[in-house]
């Protein structure tokens, strides 16, 4: 395959970091803005089939509000969290100038014409019955969303520690976490919709260095794609892991 060039990256941020109500209360807020270019986006829909590609997006810019917090309200519980807002894009990735042409896939039969640069639809789309897969033609994502950066994503927590006996301890855990889907690719085609994840754990310790816990994740059994790859011959999806569960033990030296 052709090399590719390094991506780049300019970064503002601006924010605090806190502790209030007598250290009970860590509050940690930020803003930043980000500039990439030769943004590196990896891409199936072009590449042989089973391999995939490196191309160079000319550019993206990112903008962003993130918010974390632990609290411990009382002895025995701890609270955390937090939430991010995104908006990711490509600035200029197919556009007049940009010296790339995105990848852009349409469903079987399509043909694309001679490379149109700055043309945000170059497919044509033939009459005939659908074949399955996709065609892959090459135009302009500019101002498309970025691959897999969801614009909203959080999360909330909280652990509970019971006593037992003298040295030992039980701690009850929970995490519910939201995101609110994000695209595969940089035709913004293949999509994850939102979905909500919950964990959660019980975990014995008779003293600091051994504990023993039971846990789960993805309790709701949620159903959601960590990957979409579009090709010739179709959509390949892998899913996110299922209703997990298992039994540790931890050691501490």
């Amino acid at each position: 395959n052709d090399p590719y060039l390094p991506q780049t990256i300019m970064a503002y941020e601006i924010g605090l970091k806190s502790e209030l109500f007598d250290r009970r209360l860590r509050l940690n807020l930020s803003a930043f803005h980000y500039d990439i270019d030769d943004y590196q986006v990896r891409s199936a829909a072009i590449g042989t089939p089973g391999s995939s590609l490196v191309l160079n997006a000319a550019t993206v810019k990112v903008d962003g509000v993130e918010l974390e917090f632990e609290a411990a309200p009382v002895e025995a519980l701890r609270l955390f969290g937090g939430a991010t807002w995104l908006n990711s894009r490509y600035g200029n990735f197919g556009g007049p100038g940009s010296g790339f042409l995105a990848p852009i896939t349409y469903p079987q039969p399509a043909t694309c014409p001679v490379e149109l640069r700055g043309t945000a639809n170059p497919g044509v789309i033939s009459p005939g019955p659908r074949i399955g897969g996709f065609a892959t033609c090459l135009g302009d994502a500019s101002g498309n969303k970025v691959s897999n950066a969801p614009k909203f994503a959080a999360s909330v927590g909280a652990t509970y520690t019971v006593p037992v006996a003298e040295t030992g301890r039980v701690r009850l855990t929970a995490m519910y976490a939201y995101n609110s889907g994000y695209y595969f690719e940089p035709d913004n085609v293949a999509k994850q919709d939102d979905f909500h994840l919950l964990n959660a754990s019980i975990e014995y310790r008779p003293n600091d260095n051994v504990g023993f816990e039971l846990w789960g994740r993805n309790l709701t059994d949620t159903e959601y794609a960590a990957q979409k790859i579009t090709t010739g011959t179709g959509m390949a999806q892998t899913n996110g892991a299922p209703r997990t569960y298992g039994v540790s033990v931890n050691f501490n030296f």
